[in-house]
């Protein structure tokens, strides 16, 4: 377990990244090595977050159940989840963890109990990088089942990055404007049935889904974008 020193040194060091002039991805890779060593996990996922909506896009991912996130976002948006995405973002603090939101009862979170368990995943830390402007992203950090949980020091480090990070990746975000290049010219219309799958789109859907940067990633799961199931959960 690291100590206060440690802890100490590594918020400063992230301090400093986060202020430097460093790219969107450079920063969110160097800030998961650095707190996989220092809070300690494997397998993490940072999606981007819509400010007004709060629903995820596109972002960065090392895990094990790519292939099962629809029914993992079909779950934490269905409104009956705990330790959520939503709940990071809107709560009193801004570093969650499953344990500690479910009293020890991981199974309590279906998409827990269904999903994240069968890929080994014990204990969830959620943190939402979050400014006074909104939340710009989640760092989920994955523990495996045989790991201890997430402690309060955990989040306590973890709370206080969140305005760190979240006024950062808001200045990449809003740094300059964004490339449409190749974008058509019409919106896009997509059909799911009542179990999130597709049936029918129109060339435009594709077109778009094809603009996002994890676009590549979220193809050789066989998935769409994680947006779509929690959009489409929230409207159904």
């Amino acid at each position: 377990m690291a100590t206060d020193r440690v802890r100490t040194r590594s918020r400063e060091r992230l301090e400093r990244l986060a202020a430097s002039h460093v790219s969107g991805e450079e920063l969110q890779r160097e800030v998961v090595r650095e707190l996989s060593r220092v809070v300690g996990f494997d397998r993490w996922c940072w999606p981007s977050a819509d400010p007004v909506s709060l629903l995820p896009g596109p972002g960065l991912a090392e895990h094990n159940y790519g292939p099962h996130l629809p029914r993992a976002l079909e779950q934490e948006y269905s409104g009956a989840d705990v330790a959520t995405k939503e709940q990071a973002a809107r709560g009193s603090s801004p570093a969650i963890c499953l344990s500690g939101e479910s009293g020890g009862d991981l199974a309590r979170s279906p998409r827990w109990d269904e999903t994240l368990s069968t890929a080994g995943i014990g204990d969830v830390a959620v943190l939402a990088c979050r400014d006074q402007f909104g939340c710009w992203a989640w760092l989920e950090m994955y523990r495996d089942h045989a790991d201890r949980p997430f402690s309060g020091l955990d989040l306590q480090l973890l709370a206080h990055l969140a305005p760190v990070l979240g006024g950062a990746l808001r200045h990449r975000v809003t740094a300059g404007p964004v490339d449409l290049a190749g974008a058509p010219e019409v919106s896009g219309v997509l059909l799911m049935d009542d179990q999130l799958a597709p049936l029918a789109e129109t060339p435009a859907t594709a077109a778009w889904f094809a603009l996002l940067p994890a676009a590549a990633m979220f193809a050789s799961w066989g998935i769409l974008p994680p947006g779509v199931y929690a959009a489409a959960t929230r409207v159904r």
